[in-house]
């Protein structure tokens, strides 16, 4: 993965046209969640917890527990993994990343024991068995980044047909900051099969109607 430091992260922010806009610094990996004698690959958010608290409509889906505090080792998990691993609150799991160590043991994977702070159900199935949210100093720790440093930039804005043309914006503004390292995957991107698929059903579902 690419590693943003905060210069450039600043830089972004300080565009005029992206100021009513959030923007925020996240890092990313998969990894596996170990609970006992279970596990299961998962995809790993580090965050600020004030970016989180921030976020209402991520509050109001927490269902048990609360968010974790910054520097802590705690961990907030979906609902179906939790129900998946029979885990509750203050339960302790371990992640694992594939990211490792060279020992006199040879190469050893990166491990982390954390304690379960919250439950969250934000209705889609995927996001509620795969994603975990951590402390983002844990995840800079385990990447072995720098306290300034993150893998992401997740930005939000409020109208969400709006996309395409923020999504030029940003790439126009990378190009003319030589910040080419840096691209941008949209909502649409994300869910492009998902869409295909609402596309094909409501093409099929208006020929059913007609005939």
């Amino acid at each position: 993965f690419n590693e943003i430091n905060e210069k450039d992260f600043n830089l972004i922010k300080k565009n005029k046209k992206l100021e009513k806009i959030n923007i925020n610094p996240i890092i990313e990996t998969q990894g596996l969640l170990i609970a006992d004698k279970d596990s299961k690959g998962i995809f790993i958010r580090s965050v600020d917890s004030n970016y989180l608290i921030k976020r209402k409509d991520f509050i109001n889906k927490i269902i048990q527990g609360s968010i974790f505090s910054n520097n802590s080792n705690e961990i907030i998990i979906g609902s179906q993994l939790a129900n998946s691993l029979d885990l509750s609150i203050n339960d302790k799991v371990k992640i694992a990343i594939p990211k490792t160590d060279n020992t006199l043991f040879g190469n050893i994977p990166r491990f982390k024991t954390l304690i379960i702070s919250g439950i969250f159900n934000l209705g889609i199935y995927e996001y509620d068995l795969n994603f975990v949210f951590i402390p983002i100093s844990i995840g800079q720790n385990i990447l072995s980044l720098k306290e300034n440093q993150f893998n992401n930039i997740e930005i939000f804005i409020k109208n969400p047909e709006e996309v395409e043309e923020y999504k030029n914006l940003l790439n126009d503004f990378f190009y003319n900051n030589n910040l080419n390292y840096l691209y941008t995957i949209t909502w649409k991107d994300l869910n492009k099969s998902f869409l295909e698929a609402l596309k094909i059903e409501r093409n099929v579902m208006f020929l059913i109607l007609t005939l």
